[in-house]
């Protein structure tokens, strides 16, 4: 047989293989099948929780925190949580605004972590001071 196809005739047939030593995307470097992450509850709603500590999905909840500023006038700051926050009325801003004022902080709302981050990004871009910290109070 010519060298041109001695490599199609070396090819190795099924016999060649131990399948004990198979390995590939869902096995370790043993040849063991790789464990899963823990199972999910999912409620009704479709939503699901982590069985080991219960925390909703998309990274818990977390509050919006409205801090004083020399820089704040009632009008703009109150103006830019409305647009900003959906859950937040012109009632609830001005509330807010005013603890703010007196006692440095307000919590304007209680939401995802990653939508709090996206109200405290789009409220900076308004000249309006925010932080973000956990919140254990909800369960």
């Amino acid at each position: 047989m010519s060298q041109l196809h001695a490599s199609v005739m070396d090819r190795p047939g099924a016999a060649d293989y131990d399948v004990g030593k198979r390995g590939g995307w869902d096995s370790d470097k043993d040849g063991n099948v790789a464990t899963l992450p823990p199972p999910t509850d999912t409620d009704r709603d479709g939503g699901s929780t982590d069985k080991q500590n219960n925390s909703p999905p998309g990274g818990g909840n977390h509050r919006l925190l409205l801090l004083d500023s020399p820089k704040h006038t009632e009008g703009p700051v109150v103006k830019s949580l409305t647009y900003v926050v959906p859950a937040c009325d012109e009632a609830h801003a001005r509330n807010c605004f005013a603890t703010s004022k007196e006692l440095g902080m307000a919590i304007v709302t209680s939401c995802l972590k990653e939508h709090a981050e996206f109200y405290m990004q789009q409220l900076y871009r308004y000249g309006v001071r925010t932080a973000i910290e956990p919140d254990n109070t909800t369960a």
